[in-house]
């Protein structure tokens, strides 16, 4: 590529090989010429018309519709119209409204109840589909999204199109989706939304693998979330390995000298210096591993500003994707909490500083005889310590789905444990602990946020041991 210093270069270089542990979703055919493709997300939002620019159609299954960049879109059911907004790669309800900023704006809160209720089959938590018969039914129709929430819920107007349109689905007739219900499930899209395993393949403005790397070179100082999911399987000598998972972790970049970015992966070694990588070798081993015999690619899409996307794709058919989001100007780590207390380690009780990433996987690996399958999820959390090194604790969970209980450490059930810094090797052999026993309490966890604390015994040197405790909190957005 001739580049170097660019956030985006090692990504694109090596597009194949990255990809192999992220992933991505299904499909949404190809744009027309000039447009772009964009979603509709409260949960996706399927059959609902919509016109941009000489452009209309109706949203695919995946909430996909096709949009003239610079120009506007407006969202209809029959003649009811649901909103217009600025065209981009996700659009949601919020767009919709004009000054809204979240879901308690009451015209928001209303297009969430009604493009609910509306769900054929009432499901909103699997996608929301509107069905050709509701849509043949709102003709004639209109409705006034920005009364008030009551009143909206309360107008007899309002009651009687819903009981007209919901007797169209498959589901049947019934009342309005309740407020704080409808505001709760959008929530959940929101935090899903950014994890490029739920954005659907092939929205965005699609990009050149020259212009990536131009925009990697003028991304600036920031704090970045990296997300990403596969669901791919490798064959290789009579045996298969599905892979599906995903990972959400930060990045920071910071300028140096002239020419020169600094990139911090949060991981014990801290910011590096970023060069060009020359991985061509992985790219084509990334290839025959997950598209042996198919045509691959890597395509490359802006979401929105300082919002990208990269996808692998095998014969048409996406395998994997990156989301890369910049989240703050500022190249800092501030997202959780540590405390480390312990009887032969310097102490540690940090709000600042702290960042981490969470993975969950679901293997199954097959051949002619057997087939395993194997879960887990890996919260790591890492902090500021002593003389400006770092501790990372990171706790291995045998579940793709973790939730709020107590893990004991070496059950078959629990959880793994890595505790490391490179103050410890003044006290041991080694940077990293040998923990002997304890467990994790999870006390709250989400798709980017996990909260708990931790009990452990630690073996040291000559049979002693060590009693270690702490809690930790994170939050990748």
């Amino acid at each position: 590529m001739g580049m170097t210093s660019n956030l985006f270069a090692p990504f694109v270089v090596a597009g194949s090989v990255l990809l192999s542990a992220c992933g991505g979703s299904g499909g949404g055919g190809n744009p027309s010429a000039g447009a772009a493709q964009g979603v509709l997300m409260d949960a996706a939002v399927a059959g609902i018309e919509y016109r941009s620019g000489e452009l209309s159609g109706i949203t695919n299954d995946k909430g996909i519709f096709q949009f003239q960049p610079g120009a506007e879109i407006t969202f209809y059911i029959g003649d009811i119209v649901i909103g217009t907004a600025a065209a981009s790669a996700i659009v949601t309800p919020v767009d919709l409204v004009a000054g809204a900023l979240d879901e308690d704006d009451p015209a928001v809160t209303n297009i969430l109840r009604f493009l609910q209720t509306l769900d054929d089959d009432a499901n909103p938590d699997n996608g929301i589909q509107i069905n050709a018969m509701v849509r043949r039914a709102a003709i004639g129709a209109a409705i006034d999204f920005t009364l008030p929430e009551l009143q909206f819920e309360e107008n007899l107007q309002v009651q009687n199109m819903i009981s007209d349109l919901t007797l169209a689905t498959t589901a049947g007739q019934r009342m309005l989706v309740g407020a704080s219900q409808a505001r709760e499930h959008f929530r959940l899209t929101l935090t899903q939304m950014h994890l490029s395993g739920n954005l659907p393949s092939g929205i965005g403005e699609r990009l050149s693998e020259e212009e990536m790397i131009a925009r990697g070179a003028d991304v600036g100082e920031g704090l970045w979330q990296m997300a990403s999911n596969v669901d791919a399987t490798i064959s290789m000598s009579g045996s298969q390995l599905r892979s599906k998972g995903g990972v959400v972790l930060l990045q920071t970049t910071v300028n140096g000298s002239p020419g020169i970015t600094y990139q911090d992966d949060c991981d014990l070694y801290g910011a590096l210096e970023v060069n060009e990588a020359d991985d061509t070798d992985d790219t084509d081993l990334g290839a025959s591993l997950f598209c042996p015999n198919g045509r691959s690619e890597t395509a490359y899409y802006l979401l929105a500003a300082n919002h990208y996307r990269v996808e692998l794709i095998c014969d048409e058919k996406p395998l994997a994707g990156l989301s890369m989001r910049k989240l703050s100007d500022e190249p800092v780590f501030n997202n959780g909490a540590f405390s480390f207390n312990s009887g032969n380690n310097p102490s540690l009780d940090s709000h600042s500083g702290v960042c981490g990433a969470v993975s969950h996987f679901n293997n199954t690996y097959s051949d002619s005889v057997s087939r395993e399958t194997s879960e887990e999820t890996t919260v790591r959390v890492v902090a500021p310590y002593q003389g400006g090194d770092r501790i990372e604790l990171e706790m291995t969970f045998a579940t793709d789905t973790l939730t709020p209980g107590t893990y004991v450490v070496g059950n078959e059930q629990g959880v793994g444990i890595r505790l490391s810094s490179p103050v410890f090797s003044t006290t041991s052999f080694s940077q990293e602990l040998d923990v002997k026993s304890g467990s994790v309490t999870i006390e709250s966890v989400s798709a980017v946020a996990v909260k708990g604390r931790y009990t452990l015994t630690i073996n040291e040197l000559f049979n002693n041991q060590d009693l270690v405790t702490g809690s930790f909190a994170i939050n990748l957005e």
